[in-house]
């Protein structure tokens, strides 16, 4: 009997362990795909180069192999950058009406207004970690060189207005050195000395004739890149719509000339603190001594268009939702 009960127990295990093992084989077995089975299902294809590309009225030939390959890396990052250059169109839709009139007041290209899209994405609050501050990202000392004023209270490299003036101060300096745009946007990035050196160093007439560092032959063919991206999203997959944007948001404009509490003076338009520095991101600290009594000018916006209202919306260019 007890021989019987062992033998059963026996074949009982074995016969477990069998079923067991079965199990296993057939579940690692299911859990195989086949290669079409695991096949992505997307296109991913290699944007569209045009054989030349304008840049201050300057023609840039991308048939040559060197152009080409550089254009054809820049264009791809930003083309497959989805969401970055995605926020790049709905941050122009708000920077760029400013940023094209103090170019076409001061005398400076439309198509530097890509220069700030390269340096910050746009983002007004851009800090480097070399502290290069703002949409223009100006070190404090070049800042000053400028006229704008950097301190513990108050930072015109954040205020757009001021800080694209004082880009367009250096832009036109530039030019008169080197009579060319294209080196203009070059020197931006690696400094006048440096190009001035190379230019002379490799006999060559602008940009396009020398070997830089590479984030500086980056620098410009990046301009280019986001330029044509920008100018024909849809080649490139950008499908945007008019409520993909962000109304606009008005703003009174008062002047300063004594020391201010910000918090008080947010309340007192029924504002938070928060929502005027949003719209003064030149603001630095809670107050301002002010000793000097210097004017300020503050951008009041108005509370009623806080609300996200699409009947409100405006496309700055009409390009990006067609």
């Amino acid at each position: 009997m007890k021989k019987s009960i062992l033998l059963y127990i026996s074949a009982a295990i074995i016969a477990s362990a069998f079923i067991v093992a079965s199990v296993k084989a057939t579940s690692t077995t299911s859990c195989l795909k086949t290669e079409e089975e695991c096949a992505v299902n997307q296109q991913i294809t290699s944007p569209y180069i045009p054989d030349n590309i304008e840049f201050c009225g300057q023609s840039i030939n991308l048939l040559l192999t060197g152009n080409r390959e550089q254009f054809d890396r820049e264009i791809t990052a930003f083309t497959y950058g989805h969401s970055t250059t995605l926020l790049i169109f709905k941050r122009a839709n708000r920077y760029f009406p400013i940023i094209e009139k103090i170019l076409k007041e001061e005398e400076v290209p439309d198509d530097f207004k890509y220069l700030a899209v390269v340096e910050t994405m746009l983002n007004i609050r851009a800090v480097s970690s070399a502290k290069a501050a703002g949409l223009w990202q100006f070190m404090e000392g070049t800042a000053k060189d400028y006229g704008l004023e950097v301190t513990s209270e108050v930072d015109q490299r954040y205020d757009i207005e001021l800080s694209t003036r004082a880009a367009c101060k250096y832009f036109k300096k530039a030019y008169e050195d080197f009579g060319d745009w294209s080196t203009v946007a070059a020197a931006y990035n690696a400094g006048k000395n440096r190009l001035n050196n190379d230019l002379e160093k490799q006999q060559g007439e602008n940009f396009f004739d020398l070997w830089l560092p590479e984030e500086t032959m980056r620098y410009v063919f990046r301009i280019l890149a986001i330029k044509q991206i920008m100018t024909h999203p849809k080649t490139y997959g950008f499908i945007l719509k008019e409520e993909d944007f962000s109304p606009s948001i008005q703003e009174s404009i008062i002047e300063i000339n004594t020391p201010i509490n910000w918090v008080e003076l947010a309340q007192k338009y029924g504002l938070t603190y928060a929502q005027l520095r949003a719209s003064n991101v030149w603001i630095r600290d809670l107050t301002l001594t002010n000793r000097m009594n210097k004017t300020y000018r503050v951008n009041i916006p108005n509370k009623a268009d806080f609300k996200y209202d699409c009947a409100r919306i405006k496309v700055h260019d009409s390009n990006w939702i067609k």
